[in-house]
């Protein structure tokens, strides 16, 4: 990288903390519908890793249920996570 491509590499990188930093916090509605995202997508990829565990070692449903559990708990740690985060609920 050459010495002027540096130094604008770095000046749009501080304007972009700068941006950043100004930005208001995303609507609670938002915040809300990412939430619901995050937990159907987690419970629903345990239970079909789950399925195809299953299928792969011809089991009866033991892996479906075990993976959809870690998926429920798994999505529920991240969600209590997105909640309590301090940066993403002003709006709550």
């Amino acid at each position: 990288m050459r010495c002027g491509e540096h130094e604008r590499y770095n000046a749009a990188s501080k304007i972009l903390v700068i941006y950043m930093a100004k930005a208001k916090p995303k609507s609670p509605g938002l915040l809300l519908i990412g939430v619901g995202t995050i937990l159907a997508s987690t419970v629903i990829s345990g239970f079909i890793l789950g399925f195809l565990t299953d299928m792969w070692l011809e089991t009866s449903p033991v892996f479906m249920l075990l993976f959809g559990g870690l998926g429920v708990i798994g999505g529920f740690l991240k969600v209590y996570k997105m909640l309590m985060d301090p940066k993403l609920n002003k709006g709550l």
